[in-house]
């Protein structure tokens, strides 16, 4: 079974907001669902979002400015784009603004849910193996320590584990912990 995300809905048709937030509850996912990017500063201040369901024609602030703002804020959280602009620039821009998945609307909920499950199984597995790797529990939220003489600290949020390492040749450099387990995996085995 996926791990169940808080996921942050901003949708301003009433209807179809209300429908998807049902859907995903109904799922075991904590829901925040908001009309417009401007909410979020006030209803969704506090929540640790795993992640974002985004529509692109929102009142005010747009969906492609909020998704680069998501992005830049929290570079490892995960951003899905579901909007009717389903031409081939409007998906490009989409990406390019830090969306990992385009999903023209309208969307089946079995794709949408399939999209979610996904990312929820790579944050799971993600955090797994920082775990196997590190003997640190999954929810941990900073521990620090030493391999081969240098330090490494690990940080807990947005769903999924990051690293601070200067053990890995990246000092002050964030990675993903599924990058670091791929590569920690390799170096024990004495490869590079």
């Amino acid at each position: 079974m996926a791990a169940r995300l808080s996921i942050v809905l901003v949708e301003d048709n009433d209807d179809l907001r209300d429908l998807t937030a049902d859907a995903l509850r109904a799922e075991g996912h904590r829901v925040t669902a908001l009309a417009c990017a401007e909410e979020l500063e006030d209803r969704a201040r506090g929540v640790a979002a795993d992640l974002f369901l985004i529509d692109l024609n929102l009142p005010g602030e747009d969906g492609f400015s909020l998704s680069r703002r998501i992005r830049k804020a929290q570079p490892l959280v995960g951003i899905v784009i579901v909007s009717a602009r389903s031409d081939l620039q409007g998906k490009v821009d989409g990406y390019e603004c830090g969306a990992d998945w385009y999903l023209p609307k309208p969307v089946p909920i079995e794709e949408l849910l399939a999209a979610i499950s996904s990312f929820a199984r790579r944050s799971h597995a993600t955090r797994q193996a920082v775990s196997r790797h590190r003997g640190t529990a999954p929810g941990a939220t900073r521990s620090a320590g030493a391999r081969r003489g240098g330090t490494t600290q690990w940080f807990r949020g947005n769903g999924v584990d990051s690293i601070c390492a200067s053990t890995l040749g990246h000092s002050g450099k964030l990675a993903t912990a599924g990058a670091v387990g791929f590569r920690l995996q390799r170096s024990e085995k004495g490869q590079s």
